[in-house]
């Protein structure tokens, strides 16, 4: 009987100690109990401290509610005046003016002393300026740092809401588990990385419920210049979201960088299905399968079902924001977890990833009723999870940190290079000085030839066995002034997959883009030297570049408009961004108010269309489907709804505004345009004697291609050589003339080899004329009067600017290229007269994400030409 007495007055106390209506409304809102674990199935009560419920009047992953992230960050500060386990950071602001902060959580000591734990990750990201003795003892004293980040895609909502509940938790719940975690590590947090989309994501949250009947308007901007893009900023570093986390970064020096994501049921954990980033430390990809193989057990031990890894993302590319980490021996790393978008529960039905696979033998359950507070569930259970993990292994991740650090250094003197050279004698020193500038801004120490030197590269490696009478390979020069990029520094990796080139087999399945070789993209040369004699060059560390701007503060600029569709916003919103890094002036408009004016020459000389992406042309004309209006404005309901404004996003360009477009160009006016919108010109007439062709076996996901000037009389490559790199990602390919090429001479069975002539008998033998070369407007060989009345005059035809190269063998820079016989010799750059104006055609993106900097030009010197390009 006292037995029992005593477990009840435990059972009793251990209940005083939750916040019962909290702990209740958790197990309301979520549908099953296999979806909950006893992690999060209860949330501490106290006095003190104000719970998301308190503060916000609800739980996190209730019903019918989503919080602004002002709102959550004013939560966050209320955490920090009530307890003493909590700091809030402000690390800067978006391109509209909204904050953006870190959370940092541990222990009360460890907050007061936050300084000095945080100096210790600092030294240990450098092992050059620390002794190994030294390293040991900051290793011991150290405490490694876990930064989770939320809301980088404004559509994926839970964890703004999951990361409030997790800050309450990890400051108030006296557990063993959860003082483990606060006394041995500490959690940064960021709950809301695209501030700005979110607060529009919201207000359309507001909007679904005040008109439950119709359509909600598609969430067409996030920031204020891209979309999920603000996930492939991190090696163009243009956008404030991504400098700001590299502020942080660099404040903190943390040991994880984990990005919270939704998409796939039930929790995707990373780890890659490869190729992984060949610049990768070893102990990055073993460590990215250690933590995920420890999520997936510790889920699976408590029954969740649906959690799984490996079979999602590939593990390639260095753009996406964990990257702030993972270039920098920070161990980086993303979930996955199922989102409904709105905080409504419904019933969805999972193909692909309710099927059983060796990754996935748990998998998702085909039919699920789901809700907000389920995939908190999820992510908070196993991110606390991870946490516990770094607590359990304190200082195994500090020592993997600093370990991957001399790892680094070492590169250049184990398996190489020993440097990047970038010479100072250049055509474009502008463009030079634009690369080492990025460099720096990566955090890359870059140092400067304080004479000129010469040096054998030793690249491409010498074959294995050497002739007697082998010339030694010859030495490069390089002047006074060049950069040189030493690899005996941390983030040698980092610079490494930045300047070299890629090559990926056309059979991988790859989730983004598979080349991004800087120099191509920046159209300057750097020299791979594995020759470690580079490093006793003589030299000092570059003060910081600043790139020339590219046009006189004086210039005279046309009167430029850049034309934005309703369907989505993302790719213009990188040409927006070139363009004010150019410091070119432009108006912002849509193609609804290209269908509304009919003199559109009285106001713009120029008018660019930037890619609209993954649409048709009918799509661009046609808009969307008739409905009830689709309001993208500012409002009481919806007062974040910005970038630009319409009573409908549905109407598109319409062939009203077709019609004002070919009349803008045939009076006079230049249209910029490339690939979909590109494709839209031909389709729709604009620019005549133009089509796409289909492709079967064309592979070029991101890829990074060798390009021809064909027409060097062109202003729009001044500046160019007879050769120039361009970004290719599949499609279009473009094709000019009246008829497609003909198709290769083939003979029938005979006498003779394949490439004998045919001899029929009985007859003397009379040869085949040799065909002529294909020529987009060539005159047939029979009947010439045949096509006369179609045969386009000499000064109305399209003339190909820059062409891929002439042979399949000779297009691949950087990256993956299948069936590249269906690319090569097709125009890159045309320009199509009509009128007295042109259309400017781009079979490639020419400003893509910030990174192909070396295009810019092609784009510049049309526009401010616009009106000499005949």
């Amino acid at each position: 009987m006292k037995r029992f007495a005593l477990l009840l007055l435990l059972a009793t106390s251990a209940f005083a100690q939750n916040d019962t209506a909290y702990t209740d409304a958790i197990k309301k809102f979520t549908t099953e109990p296999r979806f909950l674990t006893e992690l999060v199935d209860h949330l501490p009560a106290s006095d003190s401290v104000p719970s998301p419920l308190k503060f916000n009047g609800y739980i996190a992953g209730a019903e019918g509610h989503l919080t602004y992230a002002a709102d959550v960050h004013r939560y966050m500060r209320a955490l920090e005046a009530a307890s003493k386990n909590v700091k809030v950071f402000s690390i800067g602001k978006s391109e509209e003016g909204r904050e953006m902060i870190v959370v940092a959580i541990a222990n009360e000591d460890t907050i007061a002393n936050l300084d000095f734990y945080r100096d210790i990750t600092r030294k240990l990201s450098d092992p050059r300026k620390i002794g190994e003795a030294d390293a040991r003892q900051l290793i011991a004293q150290g405490k490694p740092i876990y930064w989770a980040t939320g809301a980088l895609h404004s559509p994926e909502t839970g964890s703004p809401e999951m990361l409030m509940e997790l800050a309450y938790r990890l400051a108030v719940e006296d557990s063993d588990f959860i003082r483990e975690i606060r006394n041995n590590i500490i959690v940064l947090i960021t709950p809301v990385l695209e501030v700005d989309g979110r607060e529009r994501q919201v207000d359309l949250w507001r909007y679904r419920e005040a008109n439950p009947k119709v359509p909600t308007p598609p969430l067409v901007y996030w920031g204020h210049y891209v979309a999920h893009d603000n996930n492939r900023d991190q090696i163009g570093l243009s956008l404030n979201l991504g400098r700001n986390i590299m502020k942080a970064y660099y404040d903190f020096h943390p040991q994880v960088m984990h990005d919270l994501h939704e998409s796939v049921p039930f929790l995707y954990v990373s780890t890659g299905t490869g190729p992984f980033n060949p610049a990768l430390d070893p102990i990055m990809i073993n460590e990215w399968h250690r933590m995920a193989l420890n999520n997936v057990d510790e889920m699976a031990r408590r029954g969740l079902p649906g959690v799984w890894l490996h079979g999602f993302w590939d593990g390639w590319a260095p753009n996406y924001l964990f990257w702030a980490g993972a270039g920098r021996n920070t161990i980086a790393r993303f979930y996955e977890t199922f989102g409904n978008r709105w905080p409504t529960t419904e019933k969805r039905i999972v193909r692909g990833a309710s099927d059983r696979a060796w990754f996935r033998p748990n998998p998702a359950l085909p039919v699920v009723t789901w809700s907000l507070r389920n995939n908190v569930n999820y992510q908070e259970s196993a991110l606390l999870t991870s946490l516990k993990d770094m607590a359990d292994n304190r200082e195994r991740f500090l020592e993997r940190f600093y370990t991957m650090g001399q790892r680094a250094i070492a590169k250049a003197s184990n398996e190489g290079p020993a440097a990047w050279v970038v010479n100072a004698d250049q055509k474009r020193p502008q463009m030079v000085h634009a690369l080492i500038a990025l460099l720096q801004k990566q955090g890359i120490e870059v140092h400067v030839a304080d004479d000129a030197f010469s040096i054998t590269t030793n690249w491409p490696p010498a074959p294995a066995k050497e002739t007697a009478d082998k010339k030694p390979a010859d030495a490069v020069k390089f002047a006074k002034g060049s950069y040189i990029i030493r690899m005996d520094q941390p983030y040698s990796r980092l610079a490494d997959t930045l300047m070299d080139v890629q090559y990926v087999r056309g059979e991988e399945r790859v989730y983004d883009d598979t080349g991004w070789t800087l120099p191509y993209l920046y159209n300057v040369t750097a020299s791979r030297v594995v020759n470690p004699d580079v490093l006793k060059v003589k030299m000092h560390l570059s003060d910081a570049v600043t790139p020339e701007k590219l046009f006189a503060s004086d210039a005279k600029f046309p009167r430029i408009a850049l034309m934005h569709t309703w369907a989505a916003t993302q790719d213009e919103g990188w040409w927006r961004l070139a363009l004010e890094s150019m410091g070119v002036p432009y108006e912002y408009i849509s193609t609804q108010d290209a269908s509304r004016d009919a003199n559109l020459h009285a106001k713009y000389d120029v008018i660019l269309f930037p890619p609209v992406g993954r649409v048709t042309s009918q799509e661009i004309v046609n808009g969307y489907p008739p409905g009830p209006p689709l309001p993208w404005k500012k409002t009481d309901l919806t007062p974040n709804l910005a970038v630009d404004e319409t009573d409908d996003m549905r109407p598109g360009l319409g062939l009203t505004g077709v019609e004002n477009l070919t009349h803008f160009v045939e009076d006079g006016g230049l249209l910029v345009t490339s690939r979909d919108t590109a494709v839209w010109a031909a389709d729709y007439g604009l620019a005549r004697w133009v089509r796409a062709v289909d492709t079967n076996k064309l592979k070029a996901p991101g890829t990074v291609v060798q390009a021809a000037v064909t027409d060097k009389k062109s202003v729009i490559v001044n500046g160019y050589d007879d050769t120039v790199p361009l970004y290719f990602s599949g499609s279009p390919v473009l094709r000019v003339g009246l008829r497609d090429d003909q198709p290769p001479d083939t003979r029938p069975s005979g006498r003779g080899t394949k490439t004998d002539p045919d001899v029929p008998q009985g007859r003397p033998f009379v040869a085949a004329p040799e065909r002529p070369k294909n020529e987009p407007f060539a005159m047939p060989e029979d009947a010439p009067w045949s096509v006369e009345a179609i045969m386009p005059a000499e000064a109305d035809r399209p003339r190909v600017i820059i062409s891929f190269a002439e042979k399949a063998d000779q297009l691949l820079l950087s990256g993956m290229l299948e069936g590249g016989d269906e690319l090569a010799g097709k125009p890159a750059v045309i320009l199509a007269p009509r009128g007295k104006g042109n259309v400017l055609l781009f079979a490639t993106n020419p400003m893509w994400r910030m990174n192909t900097v070396g295009a810019y030009p092609l784009v510049m010197n049309a526009v401010m030409n616009w009106d000499k390009l005949r």
